[in-house]
């Protein structure tokens, strides 16, 4: 929603809402919440950061990964491996009786996550139904994004 270019100038990609005063207002109860919030940010592989967690049965995890389907920036550090790895800890999130809520595309322009619809199965898997629009492409997208919980 804010984004600066090379030169420092303000600018928000095509196709993405204006800054107005819904958007002001938005930030500013999310300024708010954080203010008052214990909030925490850290910058680890996602690995290192769930073993450095100590959960309990009253905590919610929420992950939104990278999408291995997919084609965007944050992708290209993203494979087969590091997907197979948050099954892993997700997993065992839901062994210690963990609730986890997992993001994730299945179907994308032709392509299918296999894996990621293998594992899922193992789980309750909600539908979202949405159009996301992109400065790289505005046409109506054929895919299929899902919440995968285990509550």
């Amino acid at each position: 929603m804010i984004r600066f270019n090379g030169k420092g100038n303000f600018n928000v990609p095509v196709g993405n809402v204006d800054f107005n005063q819904n958007v002001l207002d938005a930030l500013n109860d999310y300024f708010d919440i954080v203010g008052r919030s214990n909030i925490q940010w850290s910058t680890q592989d996602f690995r290192a950061f769930f073993r450095g967690l100590d959960l309990s049965n009253q905590d919610l995890v929420y992950l939104d990964p990278p999408y291995l389907i997919t084609f965007s920036e944050y992708n290209k550090l993203w494979n087969d491996e590091t997907e197979a790895a948050l099954f892993q800890i997700i997993d065992e999130l839901n062994a210690n009786g963990i609730r986890f809520a997992i993001s994730n595309v299945t179907h994308y322009k032709g392509r299918i996550n296999e894996a990621f619809l293998n594992w899922a199965q193992n789980y309750m898997i909600h539908p979202i139904h949405s159009n996301y629009i992109s400065y790289h492409d505005n046409t109506i997208k054929r895919f299929n994004e899902v919440l995968v919980t285990n509550f």
